[in-house]
């Protein structure tokens, strides 16, 4: 999943109002984010990436840091790509899953590595 470019500057500016909010400097999020400082700076100014979007782990990350959800951060903003041959249940868990956290989301895979053992 993307987040398109032109909400960049919609989620850049959420990023950093709840940042602020949480009193967290940059370095201290993006230390507890595993991203750059330079990353996070970029994402809150909304300046895309080179191919034009953000990466959705690293939002919810983000996201699960500063204890809000996906839609908190993005909104509506998500795209869930549509790929051939993928079964439609698959692409409503996708949507469904946008507003978990991100540890929750790494839970939920390694429940389904064990499951599909």
């Amino acid at each position: 999943m993307l987040i398109n470019s032109y909400d960049t500057k919609i989620i850049g500016r959420n990023i950093k109002e709840y940042r602020i909010a949480k009193n967290l400097t940059r370095k201290e999020l993006s230390n507890q984010a595993d991203i750059s400082v330079t990353y996070l700076a970029t994402t809150e100014n909304g300046i895309p990436t080179k191919n034009g979007s953000c990466g959705i782990n690293i939002i919810c990350r983000i996201a699960d840091v500063l204890g809000v959800s996906l839609d908190d951060i993005a909104g509506s903003n998500i795209e869930c790509r549509q790929y051939k041959n993928v079964k439609p249940i698959v692409n409503r868990i996708m949507l469904e899953t946008e507003s978990i956290s991100y540890s929750k989301l790494l839970l939920f895979k390694n429940i389904m590595n064990v499951l599909n053992r």
